[in-house]
């Protein structure tokens, strides 16, 4: 599974800048940069991807949005909220619709990028456990009936 990076956002300066900053400081993983959520959305579904930073305002669609469009069909990718503004109250609705981290414009490269790393290790962890959960089930479904322990209560 590809370890691909997204950032979104409608600013063309953000986009140049936090692909850099992030190729600096995790070289191994590949960054993609979209200026349209939607496009974005498409991208993230039709390729593996690990993580997601994204904006909240964008015009069309915004970074709500593309996180409950995410959440709606891919779980266990985590998504980074960005916003211009320093509100609590933005900040509750989106760690309520499951962001990850949620950052306030400007803010520190290396908090930024310390978020990545570890929602990156929530990334391979989901989906090792994925991985785990369908071995088991699969061996489940090989083993003879007698063989099978009941369930705990």
């Amino acid at each position: 599974m590809g370890r691909t990076l997204y950032v979104v956002d409608d600013d063309p300066t953000t986009l140049k800048i936090l692909p850099a900053v992030l190729n600096v400081h995790l070289p191994d993983i590949p960054v993609e940069s979209c200026s349209s959520p939607a496009e974005a959305l498409r991208l993230i579904l039709a390729k593996p991807s690990s993580a997601v930073i994204s904006d909240i305002r964008m015009p069309q669609m915004d970074g709500f949005e593309l996180l409950m469009s995410l959440k709606a069909a891919r779980t266990e990718i985590p998504l980074i909220l960005m916003s211009g503004e320093a509100d609590s109250a933005i900040a509750t609705r989106a760690f309520e619709a499951g962001a990850f981290d949620v950052f306030a414009k400007p803010f520190s490269a290396q908090d930024l990028v310390e978020s990545v790393r570890l929602a990156l290790c929530e990334y391979t962890l989901t989906r090792e456990i994925q991985a785990l959960t369908q071995k088991r089930r699969r061996a489940r479904q090989r083993a003879p009936a007698d063989r099978v322990a009941p369930p705990l209560r």
